[in-house]
């Protein structure tokens, strides 16, 4: 369920910049004024609603496959979901601390106060804590209304084994590859 989480996340990333350019190319089409270039920005114009419809349809795709993952967990008695251990929901992935930070003081202004600041990979994830499963299903609703539609819980031991301390709430999260190499 987390990876198609995380799918959804770069599914609204990538919708959320295909809007930006083609809004870029109507402003630069608006102020052309040779036709072939005219012309060029028109089927780059295409191309661009065409992946964006795509994108759309992904979207749609990932959103109905959560909400299946999701009712059979709901399904599931809580002692075989692993309610024991940390859990949290992810709320963004973010390409810089300004963009998390935002997220955690959204996360916070709706009354949540353990949020945290993940590092994976390059990117920064949003995520409020919870101490078991079943608390991070029972918030999910609530989160997706007020913070986030396409937040996702994750069991943070798995979803990042051996997270270090990296700062005032915030985390990083190895990769296998680095504990190989020490």
């Amino acid at each position: 369920m987390q990876k198609t989480g995380e799918a959804q996340q770069q599914v609204e990333a990538v919708k959320k910049d295909t809007e930006e350019t083609i809004k870029k190319v109507n402003e630069i089409a608006a102020n052309a004024t040779n036709p072939e270039v005219k012309k060029e920005l028109e089927t780059l114009k295409s191309s661009l609603n065409d992946s964006l419809d795509i994108t759309k349809a992904a979207e749609t795709t990932l959103q109905s496959t959560r909400q299946v993952q999701e009712s059979i967990l709901q399904s599931i008695p809580p002692n075989v979901a692993g309610t024991v251990g940390s859990w949290g929901v992810v709320v963004s992935t973010d390409d810089n601390l300004a963009e998390a930070q935002y997220e955690v003081n959204k996360a916070k202004g709706q009354g949540y106060t353990s949020v945290s600041i993940y590092q994976k990979g390059k990117l920064l994830r949003t995520i409020i804590e919870f101490p078991s499963s079943s608390d991070a299903q029972s918030a999910l609703p609530n989160i997706r209304a007020k913070i986030r539609n396409d937040a996702f819980a994750v069991k943070l031991d798995e979803w990042c084994p051996n997270r270090m301390p990296a700062g005032d709430n915030s985390y990083r999260c190895p990769s296998a590859e680095q504990f190989m190499t020490k």
